[in-house]
């Protein structure tokens, strides 16, 4: 098997478990390795369980775009109504107005974004 694949079974194996039953899993894990004469693989599947945790942490980012820097009271009112963590952007593409990005919902409230809705 292929280290992403160990990987990302991994990671899917121990999504919700706590700290104890997390240090069991990875015990088993090791004990497979060995089993199947995979040892060499450890440094590669250990790399890739570490990728796939980062892109899952940045997917639950709520990132927030605007045309232009915001405020810090802009910024304080958005935090109001986004989750944790936040990531603020500036794209000046947007002309104007607020891209708000959480998980798999967008909130398109720019001038960019109303220009085309209107050409169509």
């Amino acid at each position: 098997m292929y280290p992403q694949r160990y990987a990302q079974l991994l990671y899917d194996v121990l999504q919700d478990k706590s700290p104890a039953q997390q240090d069991a899993i990875f015990k088993n894990f090791r004990k497979i390795l060995i089993k199947n004469k995979e040892t060499h693989l450890a440094p590669e599947i250990e790399k890739e369980l570490n990728k796939i945790q980062q892109e899952k942490e940045q997917e639950k980012i709520t990132y927030i775009s605007s045309a232009a820097e915001l405020t810090y009271n802009q910024k304080k009112e958005l935090e109001g109504m986004t989750s944790k963590p936040r990531k603020f952007l500036v794209n000046p593409e947007l002309l104007a107005g607020v891209a708000v990005r959480q998980v798999d919902k967008v909130y398109n409230a720019t001038l960019k974004r109303k220009l085309e809705f209107l050409k169509k």
